[in-house]
């Protein structure tokens, strides 16, 4: 599973280099941050939605039994 999960994300990563690049030169290196900063907040959206309807269901680790770990 690890391995799978680093081949997904390391692979990923030359792919998106080559896409920053073509978007760098093409509209500039302003607006490729900022459509990177854009990408990354929509790559979070679907996990925050997974939790909302975790915690509809009363399936989140929140709501065990177990008691919260105090220092």
């Amino acid at each position: 599973m690890n391995a799978s999960i680093r081949f997904v994300v390391w692979g990923g990563m030359p792919l998106a280099s080559l896409l920053a690049d073509w978007l760098g030169t093409a509209i500039g290196v302003v607006p490729t941050l900022w459509t990177g900063v854009v990408g990354s907040v929509v790559t979070v959206l679907p996990v925050l939605a997974i939790d909302r309807v975790m915690a509809r269901s009363g399936t989140t680790p929140h709501s065990s039994s177990r008691t919260p770990l105090t220092g």
